[in-house]
C-alpha cells in the first residue's frame, strides 16, 4: 500500500532474509524483525542478509585486536555458529560460501587473499590466491566452483572433485549450463 511499517532511523540497511534484516545504527550493524524491533544488537562492523542454506549471516566484529580478520557466520539468535575467523566472507548460497583465510601482498597491491569455498559441511576447498577478493573468477554457480591449479582454470563438485579439469586463462559463472571461459 505504500504505507511505512519501519520508521527511517537506520544509516542503512539491507533486504529481509528469514524474517530478519540488518541494519546500521550509530556505525554499527545489527538485525531487526519485520515488525522493526531489534533482535540481535547493534555489535557489527559489516552484516549481510540471513542465507537460506544454512541459515546462518555473514558478519564482521569490530574488535580491534583482530580488525583485518573479523569475518565469521551467526544464527538467527546472534550466537556464532563459525566463528570470527576470515579476512572477508560472502553469503552462503546453495550450502557454500566463499572466505578469505589468509592475507598477502603482491607488489603494492593489498586486498589480495587465499580464497576458498567454504561448504556447510565444513570442507575447505581451493579456490584461488591470484586475484583480489572482489574481483577475478567467477563465482560457485549450479553446483560447479571455479578453482585455479598450476595457473589454469577449471571447476570442481561440493566434493572437491574436478568436473571440468583446469586448461582455462579465466572461467566466468555458469547460468543455464553454460560458462564462459578464455583459453
Amino acid at each position: 500500500t505504500g504505507k511505512i511499517v519501519i520508521p527511517q532511523e537506520f544509516e542503512g540497511a539491507d533486504r529481509f532474509s528469514q524474517g530478519l534484516a540488518p541494519v546500521k545504527k550509530n556505525d554499527l550493524w545489527g538485525y531487526i524483525n519485520t515488525k522493526g524491533e531489534v533482535v540481535i544488537p547493534f555489535q557489527f562492523k559489516s552484516a549481510k542478509p540471513f542465507s537460506d542454506d544454512p541459515m546462518l549471516a555473514a558478519v564482521e566484529i569490530t574488535d580491534p585486536e583482530i580488525y583485518e580478520k573479523g569475518w565469521g557466520f551467526i544464527d538467527t539468535k546472534g550466537n556464532f555458529v563459525i566463528p570470527p575467523n576470515f579476512y572477508n566472507a560472502t553469503s552462503f548460497k546453495e550450502g557454500v560460501t566463499e572466505v578469505a583465510t589468509a592475507k598477502f601482498k603482491f607488489k603494492n597491491t593489498s586486498k589480495r587473499y587465499d580464497k576458498y569455498f567454504l561448504t556447510k559441511s565444513g570442507k575447505y576447498i581451493y579456490h584461488n590466491g591470484l586475484y583480489s577478493y572482489y574481483a577475478g573468477p567467477g563465482r560457485f554457480s549450479e553446483g560447479l566452483m571455479p578453482s585455479c591449479k598450476d595457473g589454469k582454470w577449471g571447476f570442481k563438485d561440493i566434493e572437491d572433485r574436478w568436473v571440468i579439469e583446469p586448461k582455462y586463462t579465466i572461467v566466468g559463472n555458469f547460468k543455464e549450463g553454460l560458462a564462459h571461459v578464455q583459453i
